[in-house]
């Protein structure tokens, strides 16, 4: 009896084996002090870090992640789920920065491993790249938002950057000051040249104003 016990503990083992190295997303354990006990083959690939120099290391030296706008570090989502005894899922993409330095955009989930006794023993990270359907996404976000000709942000944005400009200096929150240009005898251009070369005027113009202005001021 006991042996069928041991073969049906190594049978159950060897399948949750099979089933993290065969699955589409990084899965990292650790124990409850943040000290790492397994990475599957796509979490070294996504970290840079094998599971040999990566064992009994702290998480958040092999899962490192910043804002992705403020690039500020922020807490390991293991370690936070270990220490709210809860699942916590990460609200949107953070930036994970692998060991040989490169970046990458990624989605993760972490959740608590309990014992028998129902004791927080550790905790599961699972994390997947989102990299290039955020690029697609920011890309898809800019044409609609800013002009295809100067890059400049188009009518609909300006507006609405207005908008939060004025709500934001009602709210004391700050001041704005606004800078009107207008292309003298811009329709010149146009008439003489065509408007191939009033375009092509744009297009300089844009390029000129956003190597002269900071990117918030944009």
């Amino acid at each position: 009896e006991r042996k069928r016990y041991e073969e049906a503990l190594f049978r159950e083992k060897e399948n949750a084996q099979v089933t993290l190295h065969s699955m589409g997303d990084g899965v990292i354990t650790a124990d409850r002090h943040g000290q790492v006990e397994y990475l599957n083959p796509v979490a070294e690939a996504l970290t840079g870090w094998h599971l040999p120099e990566a064992l009994g290391r702290d998480i958040g030296e092999v899962f490192r992640t910043f804002h992705e706008e403020t690039c500020e570090a922020l807490e390991n989502p293991l370690l936070a789920s270990v220490r709210q005894q809860q699942s916590v899922k990460a609200l949107r993409p953070t930036l994970l920065v692998r060991r040989d330095g490169n970046e990458l955009y990624v989605q993760s989930t972490a959740a608590p491993r309990r014992s028998g006794a129902g004791e927080v023993v550790g905790g599961v990270l699972v994390f997947h790249d989102v990299t290039e359907a955020r690029e697609l996404q920011r890309r898809l976000t800019y044409h609609a938002s800013h002009d295809v000709l100067t890059g400049l942000p188009n009518r609909r944005e300006f507006e609405q950057r207005l908008e939060r400009a004025l709500k934001s200096a009602h709210a004391g929150e700050g001041s704005y000051a606004l800078l009107h240009l207008d292309l003298d005898q811009f329709r010149i251009v146009n008439d003489t040249c065509g408007h191939n070369a009033g375009d092509a005027l744009l297009g300089q113009l844009g390029t000129l104003l956003k190597g002269k202005v900071r990117w918030r001021d944009a």
